[in-house]
């Protein structure tokens, strides 16, 4: 049988090969002389040692293909010839040694990296991707910040994902975000902050603390002007994540937490989080009323008792219904509705262009007699108008 993918151009073949991991690609060079350069010359790098353990092959050989894969970013040939990776995925829970990785990604990084998918078990902060100027696409996992670089050029960088990232002092978070000037997109879950206040068992370092600025810190987040998208959820401690001024140009947000006030001038998407504590319904009411062009609202909690929703109509009948009820409002989700009734009426009796309400009541509710007693009382306030449909499911 005639092998016809051999005679394709290498610049196809590459592409193809762009699509598999890279134990995998790598296992291509045994095919003969001709494939042994091509898997260095695939745009993208994919590895990830849980994939490769899970099919029960011996890991020191898996290592040893990451650290050949590695090492050869470094070779004279590949630098000249400019031969780069687009796109790099490296997930590593087992060990590595940590100058290898760092030259190797950083000579990619020269090359032009784009985008960057990052989990990497090692004591060092890799302080050094921050500033891969090229960068695109930066996606940190199971990563600890313990030390931080005076400068951070993150200038080309669009859309950024932080999942269990650590900073080890509070004011790491804003250099970071203020060296990504044209940001348009931040997801951050499970981020966690330095929680004292800089009581160490050495303690000159809380005075370099102040020295160095420690309040000033905590102001330094600057405005996010290219902004888009944000989700910042679980953050630990909430109250020390960007000021939302920082977001105030975004179009679609969802918060855990509702730690201070800003106008969002261009949201059209809310999404409010709660936990098992619940939701201060001020908080609520003040985030719909700084959101003048609101269509899309979503409140998603937990099932709650029913002291949950405890006043609230009576707490904001007297209030200045906010603004987007009688503009381009168009739909509101509840998820676990079960005893805000109030809150809804208030949206349903106060929303001129409210098009649909969605309710989704918690498993736990499986009494159809109680169901069709909800519907009912929703149908009861519908009954002013007839220009939005319920889903209540």
């Amino acid at each position: 049988m005639d092998d016809r993918i051999s005679l394709l151009p290498n610049e196809t073949i590459c592409h193809i090969l762009s699509f598999l991991p890279t134990e995998d690609v790598y296992a291509t060079s045994v095919l003969s002389k001709r494939w042994i350069p091509l898997y260095l010359s695939v745009p993208t790098l994919d590895i990830d040692d849980k994939r490769f353990v899970s099919s029960g092959k011996s890991y020191s050989n898996f290592m040893m293909m990451v650290c050949a894969t590695l090492f050869a970013q470094m070779v004279p040939r590949y630098i000249e010839k400019k031969i780069g990776l687009r796109k790099v995925r490296i997930s590593l829970y087992g060990g590595v040694e940590p100058s290898l990785f760092e030259k190797s990604l950083t000579a990619v990084a020269e090359r032009g990296m784009e985008h960057l998918d990052l989990l990497l078990i090692v004591p060092q902060s890799p302080c050094y991707i921050l500033s891969f100027r090229n960068l695109v696409v930066l996606k940190l996992k199971v990563i600890s910040f313990r030390e931080f670089p005076i400068t951070i050029d993150l200038a080309s960088l669009k859309i950024l994902h932080l999942f269990r990232v650590y900073f080890k002092e509070r004011w790491y978070l804003a250099e970071f975000l203020n060296g990504c000037p044209i940001l348009e997109e931040i997801e951050a879950k499970d981020l966690s902050l330095k929680y004292d206040w800089g009581f160490h068992e050495q303690k000159g370092k809380f005075k370099k603390m102040h020295e160095c600025g420690f309040h000033e810190h905590k102001e330094k987040f600057k405005k996010l002007p290219n902004l888009v998208k944000a989700n910042l959820i679980n953050l630990v401690p909430f109250y020390f994540t960007p000021p939302l001024t920082a977001l105030c140009n975004v179009q679609f947000l969802r918060l855990e937490e509702v730690y201070d006030r800003a106008v969002f001038s261009n949201l059209t998407h809310l999404e409010l989080v709660f936990g098992t504590t619940g939701a201060d319904w001020y908080m609520v009411y003040g985030m719909l009323n700084d959101c003048p062009n609101l269509q899309n609202f979503v409140f998603d909690k937990p099932p709650l008792s029913e002291s949950f929703d405890a006043g609230w109509y009576e707490q904001m009948e007297l209030r200045v219904v906010p603004k987007c009820f009688s503009s381009q409002f168009r739909k509101c989700t509840i998820k676990n509705y079960r005893y805000e009734f109030g809150f809804v009426k208030y949206i349903m009796q106060n929303s001129t262009s409210l098009r649909c309400m969605a309710l989704y009541t918690p498993a736990s509710l499986d009494d159809p007699f109680e169901k069709l007693e909800i519907l009912n009382e929703l149908f009861s306030i519908r009954e002013r108008t007839s220009t939005y449909e319920i889903v209540f499911i």
